[in-house]
């Protein structure tokens, strides 16, 4: 359209206003709307309201920002899983015989006669008040970390002989020895975590054996008998009502809320069990 048919040149370089380079005869109105026209191009916000690199600097941060949002959350769900993971670890690596072993009934004084063709040991006779202090000090010696919850071995065996009372006949059998083996579990797994101590052991024992009930007999949730478990907890570990159910969903979340055990687990107790108590091996 140039008069002179010469097209117009625009200078787009690294200059700040491009200008139209005309010949001789060019119309200024003209030149002053392609300026326009390509000054919004290159910068469509003007050119003092922020610079190319200011904004990319801008939004680099922006995404950093969210990535860094990403990588916490991110770490969170790992922390999570693996603290997950390692409960259940500790729990299917529950061992029967850690906490309480059943060689530990005996003087660990013994002599050894080395003869022709065999070996014997003689253990002394002691009095039950000497044999006692022998096991619980052997229980100190294999678990240093019991003694600061003032807890013995003699302390804890009883609390298990409790509990396998109320499956005799002079308690009405009101639960069975399946059910008293999945307390002694639930009994061990908190002992081991250290919520048990000389003061609340008869208290957390009754509890366990009151989840076991519930969990492991159904008929036991019949108000009848749950009338008559609780007054025979209440009577057998001289622990009052009230406090066995306040403590009840403690000692659930002790347990991680997980009533439902390996075979593994119990199965040892079961047959121990049978054995201490009714002379009988399944």
């Amino acid at each position: 359209d140039d008069p002179d048919g010469i097209p117009e040149l625009y200078d787009v370089g690294d200059t700040a206003d491009p200008r139209p380079i005309h010949r001789t005869g060019s119309r200024t109105r003209r030149s002053r709307n392609a300026q326009m026209y390509y000054g919004r191009i290159l910068w469509p916000e003007g050119p003092f309201l922020g610079t190319e690199p200011e904004k990319a600097e801008e939004k680099t941060e922006e995404k950093t920002e969210e990535k860094t949002e990403e990588e916490s959350e991110k770490d969170d769900k790992e922390e999570k899983r693996v603290k997950a993971e390692k409960i259940r670890r500790t729990l299917d690596e529950y061992d029967p015989f850690y906490l309480d072993d059943p060689d530990k009934k005996c003087e660990k004084r013994r002599k050894l006669l080395c003869l022709t063709s065999y070996r014997t040991s003689i253990i002394p006779y002691v009095k039950k008040k000497d044999l006692k202090a022998s096991i619980n000090e052997q229980m100190v010696f294999t678990h240093p970390w019991i003694e600061d919850l003032r807890l013995t071995l003699t302390a804890i065996r009883k609390c298990k002989h409790i509990m396998m009372h109320l499956t005799t006949p002079a308690a009405g059998s009101i639960l069975e020895v399946s059910t008293i083996a999945y307390a002694v579990v639930y009994f061990e797994k908190i002992i081991l975590k250290k919520h048990v101590n000389k003061e609340n052991r008869k208290l957390m024992a009754a509890v366990c054996v009151m989840l076991a009930a519930k969990f492991w007999e159904p008929t036991i949730t019949s108000e009848s008998r749950m009338h008559a478990l609780t007054a025979l907890l209440e009577e057998s570990f001289t622990v009052p009502k009230k406090r066995l159910f306040a403590m009840e969903m403690t000692v659930f979340a002790d347990l991680d809320f997980s009533l439902l055990l390996p075979y593994t687990h119990v199965y040892p107790h079961f047959v121990r069990l049978l054995a201490e108590h009714y002379n009988v091996t399944p």
